[in-house]
């Protein structure tokens, strides 16, 4: 985005160039504004028309702004639709979360990332948002690739490091850490996650799914530890 092309569509829009330092300021944060009002209209259309069904035509109106405004925020759908997965992502710091290898309860480590982890995947948001993309990812495999990208291949990735770390303090057995993370995330997940994206079930409370996870988590523990000499 360059401020000369945001200056020009604001202007064709009745706003004017702006040329003090108060001025330009305020017009920083009126586009940062902006731009969230049209990843939220855009998270609208695309869960009311779907990814193939959503045109950026309809995400200007109902973000109501013109088209090229639209267009300096973002190039072309596509763009516009990794932007959303990407604030998604990073909407709370929960993904942020680092698996400290030095921690000395594994399972405590372990449950309290997956109980952070899961309340944030299960978010009506991002449940409409997993829907969405499995809907379009059969015809626009990039869509789902950035999705996977973005979500659960870094949380597999971080917890693959953390299970080569503890095999490496000789806690875990884990011949295979990739799989190991993929098997764990689902042990975590799977129970709540599949329920909400089939709708067949209402958000879990607090202590549900602490249990859930917990029981994961020794689940696996219990398969993968090596035993106390």
């Amino acid at each position: 985005m360059t401020s000369d092309r945001e200056t020009r569509a604001e202007a064709r829009e009745g706003g004017g160039p702006k040329v003090s330092v108060k001025a330009r300021r305020s017009r920083s944060a009126a586009q940062a504004e902006k731009r969230a009002r049209i990843l939220g209209a855009a998270r609208e259309v695309f869960n009311r028309l779907g990814y193939d069904g959503a045109s950026m035509n309809d995400i200007a109106t109902e973000a109501e702004v013109s088209k090229p405004t639209l267009y300096v925020y973002f190039t072309n759908k596509e763009s516009l639709f990794a932007a959303l997965i990407e604030d998604m992502m990073c909407a709370t710091p929960e993904l942020a979360l680092v698996l400290d290898a030095e921690a000395g309860d594994m399972l405590e480590t372990l449950t309290r990332y997956g109980v952070n982890l899961t309340k944030k995947i299960i978010q009506p948001a991002n449940i409409a948002l997993f829907r969405l993309v499995i809907g379009a990812a059969g015809k626009f495999p990039a869509i789902g690739r950035m999705m996977f990208e973005a979500g659960p291949q870094k949380a597999v990735s971080r917890l693959t490091e953390y299970l080569c770390a503890q095999q490496a303090k000789g806690r875990l057995c884990v011949p295979d850490p990739e799989l190991a993370a993929y098997q764990l995330l689902d042990l975590m997940q799977t129970r709540h996650l599949r329920r909400l994206v089939f709708n067949v079930a209402g958000m879990p409370s607090a202590a549900d799914i602490e249990a859930s996870v917990a029981s994961g988590v020794r689940l696996f523990v219990a398969a993968h530890a090596v035993p106390s000499r």
